[in-house]
């Protein structure tokens, strides 16, 4: 799961990283002072969605 990494939401980026490790790579958004995770991509990769 990435968060704001470099690289994290463009998509040859995460090719690269889902190939070289055999993973899946989603991304979240998450705030500290309010809510963990606020916002999360499905397991289709069909945008971020409001948790």
């Amino acid at each position: 799961m990435v968060g704001g990494e470099p690289g994290g939401g463009i998509p040859h980026i995460r090719q690269k990283i889902e190939d070289a490790y055999g993973a899946n790579v989603q991304e979240c958004m998450g705030n500290g002072d309010m809510l963990g995770l606020m916002w999360a991509e499905c397991e289709y990769k069909n945008g971020m969605h409001f948790v």
